[in-house]
């Protein structure tokens, strides 16, 4: 065929009869008077034929040099769809309110199936020119309507074709990007088949073998059965109390860390981060380092009990529970000290083997009698279905067999490669006999403030239930709420234990004694002394370890009295092996027969007990100091000297060894030689003596309280001061705990401590009720009323300088330590009755730590000093930022700036200007300003004037800056910004760091 007819007059005849065809079907509903209907349809019909003609002639004329577009079809059935609805227009079958409407929807489907067809085959460079038809009739219409004065269908009109428009002239761009959109659609379907197809495949067959395996029900029934109860190894605990591991176990936080940056210490600082054992688990379909994990902490951290959580979650199917993504896998559980001597025999069996063989013999000691089918395990393993938890590579005491372990397990990881492994040690264990498979590492952090109490409500919730032989109800909540509640006040109010709480296995022997003997501290020579035999003896022998220190709990502890009490006197902690050798060493003889050497002692005593630290190479102290305390007031009662300490009655140093030397003594002798020796620290001793000790003579007792209670209302100014800074001393030796860097004190200060700090410092800052600088007489030990915000700060920085005069506090180390007011959440979450009284003019005493750096700056700004404080802010972000020999930052500098030195110094000057000044105040002012960390100048002019360093036009030099409270809101800090960076940067780390 011609090109010529191919290419133009095919498609302008199909054009032309389209034309026809529709102005025939315009005729339809409403058919002319002079042509009849019948002629109309039939000419219709003739139309119809001779386009479908056409289109075959223009189709064959194609199909040699191109592809046929078919897509005229489709375009015929809008052409289907206006018959459809003209027919039952013809008919008078439609109702008259919906006539119009059907009228114009039979026109519109008819117009479109007439252009369609013709334009779908027409050469592409025509059709490109005839689609622009569309927003021309688009801009023809629009203008029909204004002609007509129809505003409102003129602008939809118009609109309607700017977005035609819009759209014909970036169809290249959509035809692409569904066209990308197409691809990616399909691959995700593909992909998604696939999976789907092998997750269906999975799970019917883990469901076929699940229902077909008898065996794996009843294994997993012995396990719930093994590991259901909450086992407190050597402990003492009261009667048959065995709670449900489930219901007093708290998850365990983790930590990634090299293993030579673990610490083996047995009470360790709180630390942040919530990671659990769960979110690595769940994370091993991504990560398949997570397939190799070894998890290590020192003593007493819970490893053991987290594995039997691991088992027995596993066992009830409840891991969907601990996490939504927890993999669904078998639970192996493997105490290496049971079976070291089958894995370093020289026919060593492979893991399925040694598995099977274990569950066959442990089964044996149950109702349930297992017997694993053969090649259970070992097609379990292969197919990486199981969770292999091996406890304990520490507990295998001899060092050649642990290397031995060690690498037996690293075997068995090479021959299952899909199976998920975890294994637990003590620090020392592992660094001796370190996998070559390179595991995971993570270290078991410390409990904190929640999850103590979390563990003592628990705790005591179980114990009540099954005190009190009844179900959980209401009277046994409010039961065990009671003991729980009285338990943590008192861990709160001591450092000591505090500290001792964040150690699972410590927290469980106080939560122990305290159930058993119903007080602490009172009972805390009792607790020590659980302490020391639990670690020294009980623990190993109930696990059934054998140590070659052939020496009883009584025996070591012997030894470690005669070293404690020795550094006491020489006011130390640390000692080198060979300088405590030469103190153990006349003992540790009488104890062993010389069958114990003093370096084996130190290092048994460090590794399995946890009693002793080696801090640093060569350099040992005891895992606490109060441990070191009790030890020595063991030694000096077992000795009947106490001399020693009557000696030390006005020594600071000893005062925790006395108060435990009092609670097992009377203490007659001990105030006697405070009396005799008045001094601050020796009648603060004294009245802990009063209130611990076992026993006094009522005529001192007599004598302590006068001296102390009747001076406090003295008008002999050095017996009133003894008195009234014995009252402070021991308040500040009893603040609750909030966490590791914040405590809180639970009384207001009195009117005769406040007179100490007028005393002390000579300022006329008393209240204006007072009549003179002496408070009312009968009110010493009435709280302090009508000091205001300024005033009451002034009193913390005092009081921060006289604590550290009375030793309560180190002027200088890593942390310094500070008092403040609290803030109003931390009042309300650890609210006393006093507060509704004396909250707003009052001084209720926060301590708080901060590094030493920010010391000079926090003591600038509690002093109102804001212009020191200024400049000290700008020094110390310099230090931190590392950019003091330069004297300047950039916006990198900013950037990067370390989110808790940021906090730090917001929260300092937020609190001393009580919300006035601060980065985070401004930072709130610049964006309510609509600041963003892109610099617009408008917008800073806007923050200059905001916050008052713009006058006019004119920024303010720093000569020109108020610096004092009248200020305007956010004026200060201001040296830091002016000198360095612009406030959009800081905004915008201010908020990423969420502060």
């Amino acid at each position: 065929m011609p090109k010529i007819i191919k290419a133009w007059l095919l498609p302008l005849l199909l054009i032309s009869s389209n034309g026809v065809l529709g102005w025939l079907i315009n005729q339809l509903p409403s058919t002319p008077k002079d042509t009849p209907p019948e002629v109309i349809i039939s000419l219709t019909g003739v139309c119809i034929v001779v386009q479908f003609i056409l289109t075959l002639l223009s189709s064959e004329a194609q199909q040699n040099s191109a592809p046929v577009n078919q897509n005229w079809v489709g375009g015929l059935l809008p052409l289907l769809g206006g018959v459809i609805l003209a027919v039952p227009l013809y008919l008078k079958l439609v109702p008259a309110e919906v006539i119009t409407v059907f009228s114009y929807a039979s026109m519109s489907l008819f117009a479109l199936g007439a252009i369609l067809p013709p334009v779908l085959i027409l050469p592409e460079a025509l059709r490109k020119w005839l689609v622009w038809l569309i927003p021309g009739a688009g801009v023809f219409t629009t203008f029909h309507f204004i002609r007509k004065n129809q505003p409102d269908a003129a602008i939809v009109s118009l609109f309607l074709t700017v977005i035609v428009t819009l759209l014909l002239l970036t169809k290249e761009f959509f035809i692409k990007l569904i066209t990308e959109l197409s691809a990616i659609w399909e691959q995700w379907q593909r992909d998604g088949a696939v999976s789907v197809a092998d997750w269906f495949k999975r799970t019917v067959e883990d469901w076929w073998s699940e229902s077909t395996s008898q065996f794996q029900a009843q294994y997993y029934k012995n396990l719930v059965n093994t590991y259901r109860t909450y086992r407190t190894q050597g402990l003492k605990t009261p009667g048959a109390f065995t709670p449900d591991l489930e219901k007093v176990f708290v998850p365990l936080r983790m930590a990634s860390k090299s293993p030579v940056q673990m610490s083996s210490a047995l009470i360790q600082k709180e630390t942040t981060g919530d990671l659990k054992i769960w979110d690595f688990l769940a994370g091993i379909p991504t990560r398949h380092t997570y397939r190799r994990m070894v998890i290590i902490a020192p003593p007493g951290y819970g490893k053991t009990t987290l594995l039997e959580h691991l088992t027995l979650a596993y066992a009830q199917n409840t891991q969907r529970r601990q996490h939504p993504q927890a993999p669904k896998l078998i639970p192996v559980l493997l105490y290496l000290r049971k079976i070291r001597n089958q894995i370093t025999s020289p026919q060593s069996p492979s893991l399925a083997q040694l598995v099977t063989e274990v569950v066959k013999t442990e089964s044996q000691e149950s109702s349930t009698k297992l017997d694993p089918p053969s090649q259970w395990f070992d097609d379990r393993l292969k197919r990486g279905k199981c969770l292999v938890m091996l406890d304990g590579l520490d507990e295998v005491a001899d060092i050649n067999q642990r290397q031995l372990v060690s690498q037996w397990v690293d075997a068995q990881m090479r021959v299952y490669p899909e199976t998920t492994f975890l294994l637990t040690s003590r620090p020392y264990g592992y660094q001796e006999a370190q996998l070559q498979h390179q595991p995971f590492s993570l270290e078991v952090q410390p409990f904190n403030l929640k999850q103590m109490e979390e563990f003592i409500n628990n705790w005591y919730l179980q114990n009540e239930v099954m005190r009190q032989a009844r179900k959980e109800d209401a009277g046994v909540r409010a039961d065990a709420k009671r003991k729980a509640k009285d338990l943590i006040e008192r861990i709160k109010n001591k450092p000591a234990l505090a500290a001792m709480a964040l150690n699972p296995l410590l927290l469980t022997m106080i939560a122990t004694v305290h159930d058993n003997r119903g007080a602490l501290p009172g009972a805390r020579v009792e607790l020590y002394a659980e302490i020391c035999e639990v670690l020294l003896a009980r623990r190993q022998q109930v696990k059934g370890i054998d140590y070659p220190i052939p020496l009883n709990a009584a025996q070591k502890q012997s030894v470690l009295q005669v070293l404690a009490l020795y550094l006491m006197e020489n006011k130390t902690r640390e000692f080198t092996p060979d300088v405590g050798g030469q103190i153990i060493q006349q003992q540790l003889s009488a104890v062993s027969g010389n069958k114990v050497g003093t370096n084996d002692f130190f290092k048994h005593i460090e590794q399995v007990s946890g009693l002793l630290l080696e801090k640093q190479q060569g350099i040992y102290e005891f895992a606490h100091k109060s441990f070191q305390e009790y030890l020595a007031a063991v030694e000096v009662q077992e000795r009947n000297n106490e001399q020693i300490l009557t000696n030390n009655i006005n020594d600071s140093w000893w005062d925790e060894t006395i108060r435990l030397y009092a609670a097992k003594n009377d203490t007659s002798n001990l105030i006697k030689a405070a009396l005799h020796n008045r001094t601050i620290i020796s009648l603060s001793i004294a009245y802990d003596c009063l209130q611990e000790g076992r026993s006094v003579a009522p005529q001192v007792r007599q004598r302590l309280e006068r001296v102390l209670e009747a001076n406090l209302e003295s008008s002999n100014p050095q017996l009133f001061q003894i008195a009234a800074e014995v009252k402070l001393i021991r308040q500040l030796s009893n603040l609750v705990r909030i966490d590791e860097k914040l405590e809180i004190d639970n009384n207001y200060i009195t009117c005769a401590e406040y007179q100490l700090f007028l005393d002390d410092t000579g300022e006329a800052l008393q209240p204006q009720h007072w009549q003179n600088n002496r408070f009312p007489a009968g009110d010493a030990k009435k709280p302090i009323t009508g000091i205001s915000w300024e005033n009451a700060n002034r009193f913390c920085v005092w009081l921060k300088s006289w604590s550290e005069k009375q030793g309560l506090s180190t002027p200088i180390d890593e942390l310094a330590t500070h008092y403040r007011l609290p803030r109003e959440e931390e009042r309300n979450q650890h609210s006393i009755n006093d507060d509704k009284l004396f909250a707003e003019s009052g001084i209720r005493a926060v301590r708080f730590k901060i590094p030493s750096r920010y010391n000079q700056l926090a003591h600038d700004l509690l002093s109102g000093e804001w212009q020191k404080a200024d400049e000290e802010t700008y020094q110390v972000m310099l230090q931190v930022a590392g950019r003091e020999s330069q004297n300047y930052f950039d916006s990198e500098d900013i950037e990067n700036f370390p989110c808790d030195d940021l906090r730090i110094i917001d929260n300092l000057w937020v609190y001393a200007s009580k919300g006035h000044f601060g980065f985070s105040v401004q930072k709130k002012i610049y964006q309510e300003l609509g600041g963003t960390k892109k610099y617009n100048e408008k917008i800073w002019n806007a923050f200059g004037d905001r916050v008052g360093w713009r006058k006019g036009e004119d920024w303010l030099d720093i000569d020109r800056i108020t610096f004092g409270i009248s200020a305007g809101m956010g004026h200060l800090p201001v040296c830091g910004i002016v000198k360095g960076f612009g406030i959009s940067s800081l905004a915008h780390r201010l908020a990423e760091c969420n502060i």
